[in-house]
């Protein structure tokens, strides 16, 4: 009776495990990504950003942009310095790691961003037209930091960041133009 009851519950797993193993693992999506190409390379160039009301920073710096895993996933490595100054050296003040990838269940784009000091965030993200790419996250007072690259009439890089509180009336803190080298 044992054998017989061992056997029939090896024969009820056998039968409900292999339709799992057959499946097909899903397809990459590569016509979704392809719409971030625009932004594959090595890119260098300048821009500012507002540290406080009168603080504007100048910086200088890169971004390395390239494609994984087989198209399915895009990796931004961004690297910046502010300039110089009679009031100390040349320093970091950008170095971060940017992932996207695309999440078929939901249909959208995923942003996962890391900083040097060990801080990560998760930010949503979308292609709203060609050569453009936008992504955004909310703090913790309900604000919302917005960025937004497109490639302009020169295929430049041109981003600019702004913040709102509200969705509706936003305030630009970050521009940076950037040509590709490579």
């Amino acid at each position: 009776m044992r054998f017989v009851f061992g056997l029939l519950l090896s024969t009820l797993f056998l039968m409900t495990s292999f339709p799992a193993f057959a499946q097909k693992p899903e397809t990459p999506n590569p016509e979704v990504m392809n719409k971030l190409a625009f932004l594959v390379g090595n890119w260098q160039g300048e821009g500012s950003i507002m540290m406080g009301p009168g603080q504007k920073r100048t910086f200088t710096g890169t971004e390395t942009v390239s494609m994984k895993l087989d198209g399915t996933i895009l990796v931004i490595e961004g690297f910046h310095k502010s300039p110089a100054t009679a009031d100390g050296p040349e320093r970091v003040i950008h170095n971060a790691l940017a992932v996207v990838s695309f999440d078929r269940a939901s249909g959208k784009y995923k942003f996962q961003s890391y900083l040097s000091d060990g801080r990560a965030t998760g930010a949503e993200a979308s292609v709203p037209e060609k050569d453009t790419f936008v992504w955004s996250m909310t703090d913790a007072r309900g604000g919302t930091s917005r960025f937004t690259i497109k490639l302009d009439e020169k295929g430049d890089w041109v981003e600019i960041g702004e913040y709102s509180m509200d969705g509706k009336a936003w305030r630009g803190f970050f521009e940076m133009r950037m040509k590709k080298v490579k």
